[in-house]
């Protein structure tokens, strides 16, 4: 049952990160406690599945990179990515920060679009 719980654990859309990673840390170390081993590895990309899009990015990032990553390395990951978009208002899902500079033909000037 607990590895059920692992493979299908999913963070809600309203969930804080922070307390998404204590249900998932919890977890883990109920299966520990039951005696049921499982690799680093397996456990950092059940954790990377359990996200939400928004942390999509960080996913791509950690899963196609060539050394192995561990779940602490994925935790570091989020929580330096959280503090990040609360500094900047959540910014990172959305386009906000794209700018886009053209130039007139006619007079050379540069248009901001």
């Amino acid at each position: 049952m607990l590895l059920q719980r692992l493979h299908t654990f999913k963070i809600d859309s309203g969930t804080l990160l922070q307390n998404h990673l204590d249900v998932f840390n919890k977890l883990v170390m109920d299966l520990q406690t039951a005696g049921i081993k499982k690799d680093e590895e397996m456990l950092a990309c059940a954790l990377l599945f359990s996200l939400t899009s928004k942390y999509r990015d960080i996913e791509n990032l950690m899963m196609y990179r060539k050394d192995p990553i561990t779940l602490e390395q994925v935790q570091q990951t989020l929580n330096s990515c959280n503090v990040r978009m609360n500094f900047e208002g959540d910014k990172c899902d959305e386009a906000s920060g794209l700018f886009v500079r053209g130039r007139n033909r006619k007079k050379g000037r540069s248009k901001s679009k």
